[in-house]
C-alpha cells in the first residue's frame, strides 16, 4: 500500500455544492426565527425576507418561488459581492430552493419560515 504523498494528505478540499450550501443558507436563514435562540438575521435581512412573502392579492407565488424568492433575497443581501451578474444570482437562487423544497423536513421549516415572516406563527 502506497502512503499518500504528503501535500495528498495535508490538502483538505471542500467541494461547494448546491445541497451543502442549501444545508448551510438554510440552517443561518431560519436560526434567527425557529431556535428562539441569539437573533443572527439583520433587520436589512429581516426587512427582505418579508417583502418576498408579503405579495399583494393576486400576486400569489407557489411555494418554490417563495422558496427561490427567500434565498435570493438573503443572497442578495448577504452576499451581494460574491455575485458577478444577477444570473449567476438567479441560478443559484433556484437550485438551492429546489434542493430545499425536495427535502420534506427543510421543506417544512421553510414552511413555518414563512408563515413567521407572515406573522402567522
Amino acid at each position: 500500500m502506497q502512503e499518500p504523498v504528503p501535500s495528498q494528505a495535508n490538502s483538505i478540499e471542500k467541494e461547494v455544492t448546491p445541497e451543502k450550501t442549501a444545508s448551510n443558507l438554510l440552517s443561518q436563514l431560519l436560526e434567527g426565527s425557529l431556535s428562539h435562540r441569539k437573533r443572527t438575521l439583520s433587520d436589512e435581512e429581516w426587512s427582505c425576507l418579508r417583502e418576498v412573502v408579503r405579495r399583494p392579492a393576486g400576486a400569489e407565488l407557489t411555494f418554490e418561488e417563495m422558496a427561490t424568492g427567500l434565498v435570493e433575497a438573503f443572497l442578495k443581501v448577504r452576499l451581494a459581492n460574491n455575485f458577478k451578474n444577477q444570473e449567476s444570482l438567479a441560478i443559484l437562487s433556484a437550485t438551492i430552493a429546489r434542493t430545499l423544497c425536495s427535502d420534506p423536513t427543510a421543506r417544512q421549516r421553510l414552511l413555518e419560515f414563512q408563515q413567521h415572516l407572515n406573522g402567522q406563527a
